[in-house]
């Protein structure tokens, strides 16, 4: 019964269709890791809040992080590309 059902999902992975959900759910994956280091990041800040850092550092960290997010996937599809 599980086998059956094992070769079902396999095979239909293995079509085009299959494909793009896989891309799909890696996406989310993907965003949903970097809205837990948001989540983290702010809860952090909100920490840090204690020690009155100003707003414009704040804004410019944000800033960093979402650089530093880009080039690590930006590297991570190089990589994947070269496989």
């Amino acid at each position: 019964m599980f086998k059956k059902l094992y070769y079902k999902i396999k095979n239909y992975l293995a079509t085009e269709q299959g494909q793009q959900i896989i891309k799909r759910v890696k996406s989310l994956l993907w965003r949903l890791g970097w809205m837990v280091a948001a989540v983290f990041v702010s809860w952090l800040v909100s920490l840090l809040a204690t020690w009155n850092i100003p707003a414009d550092l704040q804004i410019l960290l944000g800033l960093i992080l979402g650089e530093v997010s880009k080039f690590i996937r930006e590297n991570q599809l190089t990589i994947n590309a070269n496989k």
